[in-house]
C-alpha cells in the first residue's frame, strides 16, 4: 500500500486503508526529509456479525458536481466556510434506506485559494478531522469513507478561503448486513 504523496511545505490528506501486523498498523516515510504524520481511525474492517455493515459497489457515478448542477441543481461553487448537503441515498443504485455510509472519490479542481474539505454525517457535529487539502491552483482528489445521517445525506464543508467546486464520484455503499 503506498500514498499519500507530498512535496516540500504541502500538507497532504489520504484515506487508506491499511492491514494489520499483530495488531498494529506499519507507517514509513519513503521520502528523504522528515514528516510530521497525523493518523485518525475512521473504522475497521472484521467479519460481518449482525448488525454490522457490507460494501456494496455501484457503477461509479459523478453524483456532485456544482459546474453542472449535478447533485445540487444549481451551478453554485461552494462559498469559503458554507456546507453542502448531499443525497447519496434512492439513486444512482443506492438503496433508499439500510444504508450506513458512502465511498466517495472527492475532489476540488484547480481551487482559487487554500483550504481543506471536511465530509461527515448530515445531523451530526462537524468533526475537527478533514478528508482532502487543497492549494491554490492544483487540483485535489481523494477517496472518502462517509458515514451517512439518518436522512441518507452526507455534508461537505469548505474550510478553505475562497469558493470551491466539489466533485464526488460514488464508488459504492455500505448497508446493513446482511443486505437485502
Amino acid at each position: 500500500m503506498t500514498g499519500p504523496y507530498w512535496t516540500t511545505g504541502q500538507t497532504a490528506a489520504a484515506q487508506i486503508l491499511l492491514p494489520l501486523k499483530d495488531g498494529k498498523v506499519v507507517l514509513h516515510n519513503a521520502g528523504t526529509g522528515s514528516a510530521q504524520l497525523v493518523a485518525d481511525l475512521a473504522g475497521w474492517y472484521g467479519g460481518t456479525p449482525a448488525g454490522g455493515s457490507e460494501f456494496l459497489p455501484v457503477a461509479p457515478a459523478r453524483i456532485l458536481d456544482p459546474r453542472t448542477g449535478t447533485g445540487t441543481g444549481k451551478v453554485a461553487r461552494l462559498a469559503a466556510h458554507a456546507t453542502l448537503k448531499l443525497k447519496v441515498t434512492g439513486a444512482h443504485g443506492v438503496p433508499a434506506t439500510g444504508v450506513t455510509a458512502a465511498d466517495l472519490n472527492l475532489a476540488v479542481p484547480a481551487p482559487s485559494g487554500n483550504g481543506y474539505l471536511v465530509a461527515y454525517p448530515d445531523g451530526t457535529s462537524r468533526p475537527g478531522v478533514y478528508s482532502l487539502n487543497f492549494a491554490k491552483g492544483h487540483t485535489a482528489a481523494g477517496r472518502a469513507l462517509v458515514k451517512t445521517g439518518t436522512d441518507g445525506e452526507i455534508d461537505l464543508y469548505n474550510a478553505g478561503s475562497s469558493p470551491v467546486d466539489i466533485t464526488a464520484g460514488l464508488l459504492g455503499d455500505y448497508g446493513v448486513y446482511p443486505a437485502g
